[in-house]
Order: structure tokens, then sequence, then C-alpha cells
């Protein structure tokens, strides 16, 4: 007799990993006293292994399970021990103090039910078409926007070749306007100093 349930324990993996037959269509005496438990355990490590060397999902989820296995395994949380030692009634009045939070939980749940459809539209599912077509676009969209880059330069340049231009024109014609009302005046003091 196995107090703790490693017998089933094994059984339960090795049907998981093995093909074996039920539970209750094998004869379990005969199944168990052929191997020792801890020959079946190595057995199981091992064609465990071999199906984590081939599929590399499984594997992923094995490691960062045992990264975070604290706080994924109930049986690991400190938690554990005060939810087994609180009584019913204090179980009750934490269910009942968080009914309302459970409601907006429910309430969220709905509609997310509700919006189910949304997600299952053709319009979303064609996403994916649409994302491989926008590709060449994508590629056309960047030389458009190095190209609009490099007119932009130029044409910053060409303004400030022009206002440069209009500045020393400005610069000129003050210039000269100056010269000329200086030989205005001139001119009409040689004519004053004549008459």
């Amino acid at each position: 007799m196995d107090d703790l349930g490693f017998d089933a324990r094994v059984w339960r993996l090795e049907q998981l990993l093995v093909d074996l037959p039920s539970k209750d269509s094998a004869n379990n005496e005969s199944m168990y006293e052929n191997e020792g438990l801890s020959e079946r355990i190595s057995k199981l490590q091992n064609e465990l292994e071999s199906v984590l060397v081939d599929d590399k999902a499984l594997r992923d989820f094995v490691e960062k399970y045992n990264k975070h296995e604290n706080v994924l395994n109930p049986m690991a949380s400190p938690f554990a021990v005060e939810q087994e030692l609180l009584d019913i009634t204090t179980k009750k009045e934490l269910v009942l103090a968080a009914g309302e939070e459970l409601e907006a939980f429910a309430n969220q749940i709905k509609q997310i039910k509700a919006l189910e459809h949304v997600l299952e539209s053709s319009d979303i599912s064609a996403v994916d078409d649409l994302a491989i077509k926008l590709r060449p676009l994508e590629a056309k969209h960047k030389l458009q926007s190095q190209a609009l880059s490099q007119s932009s330069k130029n044409l910053s340049q060409l303004m400030e070749n022009y206002n440069g231009t209009v500045n020393t024109l400005s610069e000129i014609f003050i210039n000269w306007d100056q010269m000329l009302s200086t030989l205005e005046t001139h001119v009409t003091l040689a004519e004053r100093g004549k008459a």
C-alpha cells in the first residue's frame, strides 16, 4: 500500500509521457511488481528529457516555470499555509468583501465575450494579408522620405541664398539712395549758390 500515492502519481506521469493502458484496464499489481519505483522514475525522467529535446516550446515553458516556480506553484506560496488555516466563516467573509470586485470582473468578462466577434471578423483576419501587401509600400515610403528630406535641405539652402541676395541688394539700394540724396543735396546747394 502506498500511503503517499507515489505509485499513482508516477503511473499518471507514465500515462502522460508514454502510451500506457488506462488505469482501470491495467493490472496495477503486476505492473508495479515488474519494476521498482526508482527505475520507473528514471525511465520517466529519460522520456521527459527526450520530449523536451523535440519540443522547443515545451522546453522554454519548463525553463520559465523553473525560474518562477515559487510564484506559480500554489503549494510553494507563503499564503498556502494561511489559506489552509482560515476557517470557512473567514473565507466566506473574504469572498463577500470582494463581491463588488468579483461582479466587476464578471462584467468585464461578459464585455470581452461580447466583443469576441470583432476579433474574429474578416477585417481583423485580413490584417496579416494587408501587412504583406504593405511591405513594398513601406520600402517606397522610406525612399520617398529620404527624397523629401534631401529636397527639404535643398529648399532650405535655396531660401538662405535668396535671403542673402535680397539683403545684399537692399544694402546696395540703401547705399545708392544715400549717395543720390547726398548728390542731390550738393546740386541743390550749388544751384542756390549760383542764383
